[in-house]
């Protein structure tokens, strides 16, 4: 994912969005942990992509797209957090933990949405959604 779509969007974009290091940096963890990750699952199990109709596909795995879009962004968030430590002094083990239970709770949430499950993708909303208090 990084050598196919991480460095050469990050590489074609510097001289583009060289103002703007954070919406380059976007832009390259979305290509790779979006793109990369739903074209790998697409290619992997569709004969359905062979014959053109990626439209049709994208429905039938919608649960697998949103999971990889909520990975995405979460992989973008950790980045940014991690440039954020790095500038800042060394924080204690309480912090720590926090930060370790947060990456925890952020996967086991976004779990729902990997498709292991025969759930619908509205299945899978509702049942979040109930979980929240939202529903």
């Amino acid at each position: 994912m990084v050598t196919f779509f991480f460095l050469p969007t990050y590489a074609v974009l510097g001289r583009r969005l060289g103002n703007w290091p954070r919406l380059r940096l976007f832009a390259a963890v979305f290509a790779a942990a979006f793109v990369g990750n739903v074209y790998y699952h697409l290619i992997r199990v569709s004969e359905r992509m062979a014959e053109g109709r990626v439209l049709e596909e994208l429905l039938e795995h919608r649960s697998r797209v949103f999971y990889c879009f909520l990975l995405a962004l979460g992989v973008f968030v950790s980045m940014l957090r991690q440039q954020r430590l790095r500038q800042a002094p060394a924080s204690g083990k309480a912090n720590r933990i926090l930060r370790i239970a947060g990456v925890w709770t952020f996967f086991g949430l976004i779990f729902i949405w990997n498709v292991r499950g025969r759930g619908t993708f509205i299945n899978r909303v509702d049942f979040f959604l109930n979980m929240v208090g939202l529903a």
